[in-house]
Order: C-alpha cells, then structure tokens, then sequence
C-alpha cells in the first residue's frame, strides 16, 4: 500500500531550532572572541537560523519539501516547495525516533535532500506508518 506523507509546519521543531541557535548566539558572546567577530558569528548563526526556519520549518524556498510518496513497489518520490515532483532514492542512513524521522534522500542528478518529519508535522497515523515501515525495511 503507497504511503503518503504530507508536511506541515511544526511548532516543536521551530522552538527548539530558535533555542539551539540562541544559545549558540550566547555562546559567541560569553566567549573572548573580539567584539567584532562576535558580530560576524552572530550574523552568521542568525542566517543559518532563517535558512533552517525556512526548509523545515515552514518548508518554503529551494530545497523545502512539501510532500513525501512512498510507492508499495518501494519507489520514493518528494513534491519540492515549488510543486515539482522528483523522482528520489533512500541514500546512506536515517534516524526514526518516537518523535522524529530524518531521512537522507538523493535524486538522478546526484543532488541530496534531508526530509526532516517531525511528530507534529505530519497526521498521526501517517507518521506511525512512517515509522513501521521503516523499520521493516531497516
């Protein structure tokens, strides 16, 4: 039976992104870097903070994935941010906790996606299919 797993926005993930990069922020600024570099290392947390906000999070922009498909024959394919449907290949490991999947993915060309999903991203029972059978397929 095909699987298909439609990502929404999760407010777990964003809290906790927000939180990682405030502290990586506090960290540059309690370290004895000079005051310039501090400015620079936290404009660059700051970016890399609405980069991930924006992939994951929101799932707009290049790279952002709206939509995963998973066919009973084993086929993967992603519904990129800007609607387009790519043809994709399971590609080295992946992570499946209680609360979250990572999924590494690579399509034809060679270019690699990471399919963040969390828990509260997804329905329930979409995740929890999810979850099953990536184990059977472990």
């Amino acid at each position: 039976m095909p699987l298909r797993i439609d990502l929404g926005r999760s407010l777990r993930l964003a809290a906790t992104l927000l939180i990682v990069h405030l502290l990586t922020v506090w960290m540059v600024w309690a370290s004895e870097f000079p005051r310039s570099g501090r400015w620079v290392l936290s404009l660059l947390i700051a970016i890399s903070m609405v980069m991930v906000l924006r992939r994951h999070v929101l799932r707009v922009g290049r790279g952002a994935i709206r939509q995963l498909l998973w066919d009973a024959d084993g086929v993967w394919r992603l519904v990129d941010a800007g609607g387009r449907e790519v043809l994709v290949t399971r590609h080295g490991e992946f992570l499946r906790t209680p609360w979250l999947v990572i999924l590494n993915l690579r399509d034809e060309g060679g270019a690699g996606f990471a399919a963040v999903i969390p828990r509260d991203a997804v329905d329930g029972d979409q995740f929890r299919r999810l979850r099953m059978r990536l184990r059977v397929a472990a």
